[in-house]
């Protein structure tokens, strides 16, 4: 309403969509190359643990990072979920003295009987691990994690890579540099914005019922 009252440009930060792997994933799923989807998950396990400073300013999980995994399956989808069960827990004593959670769990259902999967944690100790898959009648396709480098060193005892990237301003680079690329585009009408006020009002009305849910311990109805 802000935006609109001010005839200025709304972009919902959802920059995830931008990134060129992920994007690939919705481009096939459109295509419908792995036929009628029947499961997408999401993992997204962040790194490193943001600072106590930051995560009492953070809106909380479900809406600091929940949002963009809920926004991610809902484009690929091309539906909103009607029914969504959540599970969550805090390992960490600061962040449940916060009266938060550090590890979440979410199962959707959506109109075409799809069922949409979250797992997601505020710290994964071997880096920034986010990865897609989606799951259909012709077959799979999948976003997986990037390491920092392109390498498998194989030796007597196997084999290992380098580490998965660190952080996700390594991790999604390229996302933020097109995203902010298609920003300035939109701004002078090169290009119709790919994320819509619509898209983050949707996604906030599925996590507020994803939080709903947790602190029910029941299944919520959208």
């Amino acid at each position: 309403m802000e935006a609109e009252s001010r005839n200025l440009l709304l972009l919902c930060g959802f920059n995830r969509r931008f990134d060129p792997t992920i994007r690939s994933v919705f481009d096939r799923v459109q295509n419908e190359d792995v036929g009628q989807v029947q499961v997408v998950k999401v993992t997204s396990r962040d790194s490193p643990m943001p600072s106590t400073d930051f995560l009492k300013i953070s809106g909380e999980y479900f809406h600091d990072c929940g949002i963009h995994d809920v926004d991610i399956i809902c484009w690929i989808m091309g539906e909103v979920p009607h029914t969504v069960f959540c599970l969550a827990h805090a390992f960490h004593s600061h962040i449940a003295e916060m009266d938060d959670v550090d590890t979440v769990g979410v199962i959707m259902k959506f109109p075409s009987g799809a069922i949409g999967q979250i797992d997601q944690s505020r710290e994964a100790v071997y880096g920034y691990d986010h990865r897609i898959e989606v799951f259909g009648s012709g077959g799979m396709l999948t976003s997986d994690n990037q390491n920092t480098l392109a390498s498998t060193h194989f030796h007597s005892e196997g084999s290992s890579k380098p580490p998965i990237k660190f952080s996700f301003p390594q991790r999604h680079s390229q996302a933020f540099d097109l995203e902010m690329n298609h920003f300035i585009d939109v701004m002078y009408n090169k290009e119709v914005s790919k994320v819509s006020k619509q898209d983050g009002l949707r996604s906030s009305y599925v996590i507020d019922a994803i939080e709903k849910s947790f602190k029910t311990g029941q299944p919520v109805n959208l």
